[in-house]
């Protein structure tokens, strides 16, 4: 190789080096770094060899679900006998080189866009590297005259080679073809979906899949928060796990509300309270729902996702009901383009769904314009602050309140019409639900 071309060869991987270390230093010290690391990078990317084996151990754990606390435990606990089996020409100890990343990342680590661009960069110099190497391979063909091969041949195979090399760096896959695509598609079991609880809704929307993001709109006083609550602990009731933020109720506020649904018996039944603490004791004793309650406002999209990626990945959660959507206020968010804030999460949480492969149902309040109208019934306009919660929704449901003609009814109960008025994969449709504010517990009505 010509003098100069190796000395500048040298300088490029030198500078390589330098920005793996900052790579690695960034994805020791930040969960999120980590994760988005393992989705654009790749080990082959990497130079030195020790970032191809630390590399290679955070992508084992992202996989496994493991926490950044975990991944630093594993790296930490390499003894310096294997650590030096990993890079043989190398006298550096683990503890060295793992604090050189660290202090080099450390001033970056508020800077998203700086170790995204490194990142960029990491992935830009494999290509690089690749493509010098075939450069030298071609170079010794093209100046070979005993070489038989044809010429348009050695082109060819050039274009061929840095194609497939650039498209397996934007694309991460690589093409397959309509055939084989189909039957992936024909042999590949159909999802598994969770019902309702209702069995009319079932019917309307196929139960819950994986990957949907569910709304619920209705106004004031209707009773969504109760409503997720019955939800949650139909589908827990079925062995899936859930978790369930609520924004207006405490902890203790929720579960006298699954003792009531549980027991049968309103917690304001001042005449039956031993009744209803022997009833919840022996629904506490015998039950296998695992509702997981959280009351801390999302405030922070980035540590909402780690916080799922957990729950789905080490707790096995499949359903994430967030009670409500409008009471989600991101740090740093403007006042005055609400709007734009909530296009942002529902997009967030629409992708969370599809990445984390779970069902996530988000409680809606409605626009007072919906009461102002002569016939109140929800329609999809109505969704506060923006059209995205419509566009990024699977399912909009509406559960809205009916005046009471049944003398049946006593004062604590009221009818309400769930109306399905989007189904991405299925019929729209409406159907009446009776509500028994005593119980906070919403029952179907069989026709």
């Amino acid at each position: 190789m010509n003098e100069e071309l190796q000395k500048k060869l040298n300088e490029i991987i030198a500078l390589d080096v330098q920005n793996e270390k900052v790579a690695i230093g960034h994805m020791l010290q930040d969960e999120k770094a980590m994760i988005h690391a393992t989705k654009i990078l790749k080990s082959d990317y990497f130079v030195v060899p020790y970032n191809v084996f630390i590399f290679k151990l955070i992508n084992s754990a992202i996989q496994n679900g493991d926490t950044l606390g975990t991944v630093n435990f594993k790296v930490t606990s390499i003894t310096e006998s294997d650590w030096s089996n990993i890079d043989i020409n190398s006298k550096v100890t683990r503890l060295e080189y793992i604090t050189d990343c660290l202090v080099r990342a450390t001033p970056f680590l508020s800077i998203s866009c700086v170790i995204e661009g490194i990142f960029k960069r990491i992935q830009e110099q494999y290509l690089r590297r690749i493509m010098f190497e075939d450069y030298e391979k071609t170079l010794i063909q093209l100046v070979d005259t005993t070489n038989l091969t044809d010429i348009q041949t050695v082109v060819s195979d050039i274009s061929k080679k840095t194609n497939n090399i650039l498209d397996g760096i934007i694309t991460g896959s690589t093409y397959e073809d309509y055939k084989t695509m189909a039957l992936k598609a024909l042999n590949t079991k159909r999802q598994d979906t969770i019902s309702t609880g209702y069995e009319q809704l079932d019917h309307l929307i196929d139960g819950f899949k994986a990957g949907q993001l569910i709304t619920i709109g209705a106004s004031t006083g209707v009773g969504k928060s109760a409503f997720a609550v019955n939800l949650a602990l139909n589908i827990t009731g079925q062995g899936y796990k859930v978790a369930l933020w609520s924004f207006e109720m405490d902890e203790s506020e929720i579960y006298q509300r699954i003792f009531s649904i549980k027991s049968g018996i309103g917690a304001m039944k001042k005449d039956r309270q031993e009744e209803r603490y022997n009833a919840v004791r022996k629904y506490i004793a015998n039950t296998d729902d695992d509702i997981q309650i959280f009351t801390d406002r999302i405030n922070n999209l980035g540590n909402f996702y780690l916080q799922c990626r957990k729950l789905s990945m080490q707790d096995s959660v499949k359903v994430i009901i967030i009670d409500y959507l409008q009471l989600i206020h991101l740090s740093g968010g403007t006042k005055w383009n609400r709007v734009a804030e909530i296009e942002q999460i529902t997009t967030n949480f629409k992708n969370m769904a599809s990445e984390l492969g779970i069902s996530i149902i988000i409680l809606s309040q409605l626009s007072r314009e919906c009461q102002r109208r002569e016939d109140k019934t929800p329609v999809l306009s109505d969704l506060r602050d923006s059209g995205s919660i419509e566009q990024d929704s699977n399912i909009v449901m509406f559960l809205h309140k009916l005046p009471i003609a049944d003398v049946n009814y006593n004062d604590f109960e009221k009818s309400v019409k769930l109306i399905v008025a989007k189904n991405r994969s299925g019929k729209a449709g409406s159907f009446n639900l009776k509500y028994n504010g005593e119980l906070t517990q919403f029952m179907e009505l069989m026709n």
